[in-house]
């Protein structure tokens, strides 16, 4: 996005917009990241991990995680459960094999409860196809 739109949308200076934009990937505050089918990426299998992690490890076990690969999104939540995964993968036993890896490699981790999506209707705002493509923007 433009730093004009970004301006423009935060009622700041131009300028201003660019260098706060600058500060924060300099500092590592924020990411880019650029979307892809999953199929097109050769990781047509999505599965989510939702685990219990003690409080006081909380923190270093999700920047871990988020270092995987296979991650795509590692988020704290409030529940049964402190710590959401989505992960992409290349078939459906390496669904188990991470499993196993998370909880060999991570002391008092424990996977609750896992789910695979079986079919993304939308993501970011796309409508998607059958085959995980952009068809139309969603309103």
């Amino acid at each position: 996005m433009p730093a004009t739109t970004i301006a423009a949308r935060t009622d700041v200076p131009v300028r201003r917009a660019r260098e706060v934009v600058q500060r924060l990937l300099r500092h590592r505050r924020v990411a880019l990241w650029t979307d892809v089918a999953r199929a097109k990426c050769g990781r047509s299998v999505q599965a989510w991990f939702f685990l219990q992690v003690p409080a006081r490890r909380l923190a270093g076990v999700a920047a871990r995680l988020a270092r995987l690969d296979e991650a795509r999104l590692v988020v704290t939540t409030v529940g049964t459960y402190n710590l959401a995964v989505c992960v992409w993968m290349r078939e459906l036993a390496d669904v188990t094999r991470l499993e196993a890896r998370i909880e060999d490699g991570l002391e008092g981790v424990r996977i609750a409860d896992r789910c695979i999506t079986l079919r993304t209707a939308k993501r970011a705002g796309n409508l998607l196809d059958a085959q995980g493509r952009r068809t139309v923007r969603a309103s």
